[in-house]
């Protein structure tokens, strides 16, 4: 990755871009926002990793970063879905990551399903109407981006609930919600599923957002940036975290959480700083290019 030669100031190292490099990549979509009114937890955003060799000298690569969905407050209406993360260039086979899907939106009139994302939002209950939650991306690609959201847990068979599951996660279904006694306060809601760790470097992606119920008390939203959810009292969902592509959490009445945005990183092994673009930082051997928001990686 490097040499040694002679420059203007001497003999010595410098950073040998005549050769091809290898770069590790990971692309996360804008996460779902939960749903409005004791409704599903927002799907996070689509989760895709991979390695491949580029040809430097100036080629370069665009870095698109997608939205979280916004926040709603409005009853029975599912949370918006993210928006596309993606990496572009005629040096590589171009990337993208889907947004991840809205949460069902739940009670206060007409129930609006869950939507399918790179991750699916979670589903919702209401007396005799019951959505389950939405399927992940699969896309075509291996892995997957996401997994489904929650749906109702199969061992409960009453019709009388005002409960919600969490949005699906990178790593993990969302987790259902419960009907136990079939009467409030005891609805409660399911869990955002959990993101993944990328490269094993110790930072999660891409969670589902907690579900809600007609309880009190919120339900987690999954590791990777998902949002809490609020029960009963009032509070708003809280919002995925930016930049994970976290989903957002829903709430009681008071306003979901939005998606969290996404993020794309780039690393390569090298002694020396081989491209630009992003925020750069070094660390084990490796350089790493994080963008937070659309831009260019030149190689």
């Amino acid at each position: 990755m490097s040499g040694f030669g002679y420059n203007v100031l001497g003999f010595g190292a410098f950073a040998n871009r005549s050769a091809p490099y290898d770069i590790d990549w990971l692309v996360v979509a804008g996460g779902g926002a939960g749903g409005g009114r004791y409704a599903g937890g927002g799907g996070a955003g689509g989760y895709r990793t991979g390695s491949q060799s580029l040809i430097p000298i100036g080629s370069e690569l665009t870095v698109t970063i997608g939205a979280g969905g916004a926040s709603t407050s409005s009853a029975s209406t599912r949370g918006p879905s993210g928006s596309t993360s993606s990496l572009e260039g005629s040096a590589i086979t171009n990337m993208s990551s889907s947004g991840g899907g809205g949460g069902a939106g739940g009670g206060g009139g007409s129930l609006q399903a869950a939507s399918t994302g790179g991750s699916g939002g979670g589903g919702a209950g209401q007396y005799s109407t019951i959505f389950n939650g939405a399927a992940g991306n699969s896309g075509g690609y291996s892995p997957v981006e996401g997994y489904a959201g929650g749906s109702r847990n199969p061992s409960f068979s009453g019709t009388t609930t005002v409960a919600s599951a969490g949005g699906g996660g990178a790593g993990q279904v969302g987790q259902p919600f419960t009907e136990e006694n079939y009467q409030y306060p005891s609805m409660v809601g399911g869990e955002g599923g959990n993101g993944l760790n990328w490269n094993s470097l110790g930072t999660y992606y891409a969670g589902g957002g907690g579900g809600n119920g007609n309880a009190a008390g919120g339900r987690p939203g999954g590791s990777g940036g998902g949002g809490r959810s609020e029960g009963r009292g009032g509070s708003p969902g809280v919002s995925g975290t930016a930049n994970t592509g976290g989903g957002g959490g829903a709430s009681y009445i008071n306003g979901s959480g939005a998606g969290g945005s996404g993020v794309v990183i780039i690393r390569y092994q090298s002694a020396a700083q081989l491209a630009t673009g992003g925020t750069v930082t070094s660390a084990s051997g490796y350089y790493y290019h994080t963008f937070t928001s659309s831009g260019t990686f030149t190689a």
